[in-house]
């Protein structure tokens, strides 16, 4: 049964039917609620019926029809196989509405797979007819009629191919996901290309003058003309797929024509001994001095071809990337614009303070919308930079450029505004380049007499800094050294006060280190600090935790801090649950932001501690 009808045709509504058919067979089915009798109908190849009801079997050829009545009743008529067909590729020129399009992947490649199937079940019998040494008239007249079985079975997939493109096309013109109905109309394109390269691949079998009892009688280089027609089969195929569909054949194609290409390579290899072999015996033998030129020829066209065949292989992982990036991308586009056209619409209503607010955001979001697209623009140029001077491109690279362009698109959609913004963003990065200069120019000018001993590395699961460094020094309180007294620095690259976020909160989390005074002994303190930030309010509140004395436990301490507006400045409180009291003080670090750190100190009792804090903003949890 032609598998398109088990797919699209209705279920009988009087009795089921178990049908069996040769290959390449096509019929029809029609079903009558009204009693009037279902019918089978076969317009090519073979098919035996076994009626449910009655268990009775029935064998139809091409040209017959059978009428099942109710009761299971049949009748056998012979039928206009030229107008049933007509009717026939009228209904598969509406199959298309029948499909929904979520459908259409499974269908196509289950349309597919049977041409190619056929098509190889065809070239084996090929094979099989060259490398006889006499075919009987049966035999090629059985091969010739299968062979325009499946073109005609080939010319029935074309029409639900362009039924299928014309339903994706009026979803594109009715505002359906561009991305995904491009990627149908490539497949559906890639499908309609293959049918045509196996339906010319087909006829020229067809036209083949094979062997027989009364041609059998010729040389032996008739044999070895026939064997070389057989071998040149599959790579005639592929230069047919590739001249009808040069862009948007897939790697795993690519690999596969490579191996084809190199087996017909060393097929043709061993054919050119065998022909050197008889032209020893019979050195002026024209036709096999012509087929030695022809062998040698091919050979030189398949290397050609093979060099052709090589490509850059996009990783499924790169697809999936910029996919990604394409759908963040295109929401933070939207988002954007629609802040931007926000803004504009109140910026007379508000404040100074209130417009720099919306402003940074703005930026915030632009300067992701640009990291996007930047780094699909790495992903892009890398796989172009690989694929340079390939002959062809392969449909995974051709998805790459369609995303990437539809992405690059998305993102010149800004216009002026993005222009602007860039414009702002770039002067803020050189602010913050300008500040990581000065911390570096800072540390390098530090006077002679501090000794720099150990700079920290925050442990595991803390995290690192990127932006600030820290540790302890060793200070004397003269030339010759004869007194030294053990604290804590820390420096590193501001962040410039513009670039401090004016909206919404942070976590940081980090590390806390000091020195403890007690009546003259000093002892080490260490601990962890879990502070939040709030942009808004501009207050940095939390806690140092766990302090130890010398591994020993010792207290905690409360953070009550802020900084002003404008200002990288931040001050506030700092007191211990052991009543020590006194003053903290930082600063941000890091181009958005990313680290708070600074010093501490506290008094009471006669005591007295002093360090430093420092600590990692914390990526926001998830929703």
């Amino acid at each position: 049964m032609h598998r398109l009808i088990r797919l699209f045709l209705p279920c009988f509504a009087l009795m089921c039917y178990n049908a069996s058919s040769a290959w390449a067979t096509n019929i029809t089915v029609q079903t009558s609620v009204e009693g009037a009798g279902d019918r089978i109908t076969v317009l090519r190849g073979l098919v035996n019926v076994m009626l449910r009801e009655t268990q009775e079997r029935v064998s139809l050829k091409e040209g017959e029809e059978l009428v099942v009545k109710r009761g299971g009743k049949t009748e056998k008529t012979e039928i206009d196989v030229q107008q049933e067909s007509a009717k026939w590729q009228q209904a598969l020129a509406k199959i298309g509405d029948a499909i929904p399009l979520g459908d259409l992947p499974e269908v196509i490649r289950q349309l597919t797979a049977n041409q190619s199937e056929g098509f190889t079940t065809i070239q084996n019998g090929f094979k099989q007819r060259i490398a006889a040494e006499t075919n009987t008239p049966e035999q090629i007249q059985e091969f010739r009629k299968n062979s325009d079985r499946l073109v005609g079975q080939m010319q029935e997939d074309q029409i639900i191919l362009q039924a299928l493109l014309a339903k994706v096309d009026q979803a594109l013109a009715a505002g359906g996901p561009p991305a995904q109905l491009a990627s149908y109309r490539k497949m559906l394109g890639q499908a309609q290309s293959q049918s045509e390269s196996y339906q010319n691949e087909l006829g020229k079998m067809f036209k083949t003058e094979f062997r027989s009892a009364i041609t059998s009688g010729s040389s032996g280089a008739d044999a070895l003309e026939a064997q070389l027609q057989a071998v040149i089969a599959d790579g005639e195929g592929i230069k047919n797929t590739l001249s009808a569909n040069p862009a948007g054949l897939s790697q795993d194609w690519f690999k596969e024509a490579q191996d084809q290409a190199n087996q017909e390579l060393q097929e043709l290899a061993e054919l050119s001994v065998t022909i050197q072999a008889e032209l020893e015996k019979n050195p002026a033998d024209a036709q096999l001095l012509a087929l030695a030129k022809q062998v040698a020829g091919r050979q030189s066209e398949i290397a050609t071809l093979l060099r052709g065949l090589t490509v850059t292989e996009v990783s499924a992982s790169t697809l999936t990337e910029i996919q990604v990036i394409e759908d963040q991308l295109s929401s933070a586009v939207l988002m954007l614009k629609s802040e931007i056209d926000r803004r504009n619409a109140i910026a007379s209503g508000l404040t100074p303070e209130q417009l720099e607010k919306i402003d940074q955001y703005i930026l915030e979001v632009y300067e992701r919308v640009s990291e996007l697209y930047l780094a699909a623009q790495r992903l892009y140029e890398s796989a172009t930079r690989l694929a340079a001077g390939q002959r062809y491109r392969t449909a995974e690279q051709e998805e790459l450029l369609e995303m990437f362009e539809r992405i690059s698109n998305a993102f010149q959609q800004l216009g002026s505004a993005g222009e602007t913004l860039q414009a702002r963003l770039d002067e803020q990065r050189r602010l913050i380049a300008e500040a990581e200069a000065k911390s570096q120019a800072a540390l390098q000018d530090m006077p002679p007499q501090l000794q720099l001993v150990d700079d920290m590395a925050l442990p595991s699961p803390l995290g690192k800094y990127d932006y600030l460094a820290w540790g302890e020094w060793n200070a004397s309180s003269n030339v010759a050294y004869t007194s030294r007294t053990d604290n804590y620095w820390i420096a590193g690259s501001l962040t410039p006060a513009a670039a401090i976020p004016t909206v919404g909160q942070a976590t940081y989390s980090g590390q806390v280190l000091g020195k403890l005074n007690e009546a003259g002994s000093v002892s080490s303190v260490a601990g962890t600090t879990s502070l939040t930030a709030d942009f808004g309010n501009r207050t940095l509140n939390g806690t140092f935790d766990n302090l130890t004395k010398n591994g020993a436990a010792w207290t905690s301490a409360t953070v009550t801090a802020g900084w002003g507006a404008g200002t990288n400045q931040i001050s506030g409180t700092v007191a211990t649950a052991n009543q020590m009291n006194g003053s903290v003080a930082g600063n941000f670090f890091g181009p958005t932001a990313n680290h708070a750190g600074g010093t501490w100190a506290v008094s009471g009792g006669g005591n007295s501690a002093s360090g430093v804090f420092v600590a990692n903003k914390q990526p926001p949890a998830p929703n």
